[in-house]
């Protein structure tokens, strides 16, 4: 197999992994599992059901996320911008899925959903934008790393250690992981302004204080989550990829 097809292979394998993660998943968790949470959640019957669902979806939602940015940082590095179109596409895709997601949620479950949605708008259409910047950053910072990193010639990139500041692919990975830390760390300020700001900040119980740290405890773990999945993702494409240039009459032997 020559280098170009071995090249169109790892696209095609790519691609698959990005209808996997941005395409199936989203549909699965915010659609599928989010609308059986909204029919349980509040019936005292199904209360361990719900807590489980919701804790399993946001987790799922944080891997799926770290997941499909390994695709598309992996992509990237390896082909440019040019050539990880489609993978590009499907992220922006699976954006529109997640947000479609929740108003049609919203128009199954709520019996008035012109004003449930009248009020919630500016949520969605906030956060839309924010996932917007956050994948147009990525695609940038990519880019940019990968002409300071790495020529046209040097793109096939084997990740043997966790850590490694002479790899330019996981150099890439790190400086992303930054790029989304800092976008999630951003939400947690606002979410603890606002609610300072609602509740106030006077003589707060340790529930409160409790309430008000553990998101931040969530955004590290998040933040670890993240280089480790983007990392293992990397390794599972250097499988791929050996075994797209592994010798068949050998490997039949």
């Amino acid at each position: 197999m020559s280098v170009v097809n071995k090249n169109k292979a790892l696209k095609k394998h790519l691609t698959l992994l990005s209808v996997i993660f941005a395409i199936a998943i989203p549909l699965i968790n915010n659609f599928g599992l989010s609308l059986v949470m909204s029919n349980v959640y509040g019936d005292i019957m199904y209360t361990g059901l719900s807590d489980f669902l919701s804790a399993f979806i946001s987790v799922l939602s944080a891997l799926d996320l770290f997941a499909v940015f390994a695709v598309l940082v992996i992509s990237l590095v390896r082909f440019g911008s040019k050539n990880s179109r489609d993978v590009i596409t499907l992220c922006f895709v699976r954006i529109v899925i997640i947000y479609a997601s929740y108003i049609l949620i919203g128009a199954i479950v709520t019996e008035n959903f012109a004003n449930t949605l009248a009020n919630n708008y500016e949520y969605f259409l906030v956060n839309a934008v924010i996932d917007v910047m956050l994948l147009v950053g990525a695609i940038i910072l990519c880019l940019f790393l990968r002409s300071k990193y790495l020529s046209e010639e040097n793109t096939d990139i084997t990740v043997r250690k966790l850590f490694d500041k002479h790899n330019p692919l996981l150099n890439v990975i790190l400086w992303t992981t930054v790029l989304i830390s800092a976008f999630m760390l951003s939400n947690c300020i606002i979410n603890t302004v606002s609610d300072i700001v609602t509740y106030g900040a006077n003589d707060l119980s340790v529930n409160e204080v409790v309430y008000l740290v553990t998101p931040y405890a969530a955004w590290a773990v998040k933040t670890v989550g993240c280089y480790f999945v983007m990392v293992f993702m990397a390794k599972w494409v250097d499988f791929l990829w050996k075994a797209i240039n592994a010798d068949p009459v050998r490997k039949s032997k």
